[in-house]
C-alpha cells in the first residue's frame, strides 16, 4: 500500500485500524457459508523520499520483520 502525502505514523494508524476491522469480521465462503476463520495481514510503513525503489525495498523489509515477529501487525519505520 502506498500513501501519497501521508506521514508514516498516520499511515500506520490507518493500517492498524484496517487490521482491527478485518479481525472483527466473520468471513464466509459465498457458495457454502463455510467460515473462513481469522483473516490477517502484516504491513511495513516507511517514508517515501525521492523515488520509490528504496522506500519500497525498506517497506518490504519491514513487512517481513512484521511477519517474522508474529504476523498480523503493522511496523512503522522509526526513521
Amino acid at each position: 500500500v502506498l500513501f501519497d502525502g501521508l506521514e508514516p505514523e498516520p499511515a500506520g494508524a490507518l493500517l492498524e485500524a484496517a487490521l482491527a476491522d478485518l479481525a472483527s469480521r466473520n468471513f464466509k465462503v459465498r457458495g457454502t457459508d463455510e467460515p473462513l476463520g481469522l483473516i490477517t495481514f502484516s504491513a511495513g510503513v516507511t517514508r517515501c523520499n525521492n523515488g520509490a525503489s528504496e522506500p519500497l525495498k525498506r517497506a518490504d523489509e519491514l513487512l517481513y520483520e512484521a511477519k517474522n515477529s508474529g504476523r498480523n501487525r503493522v511496523i512503522v519505520d522509526a526513521d
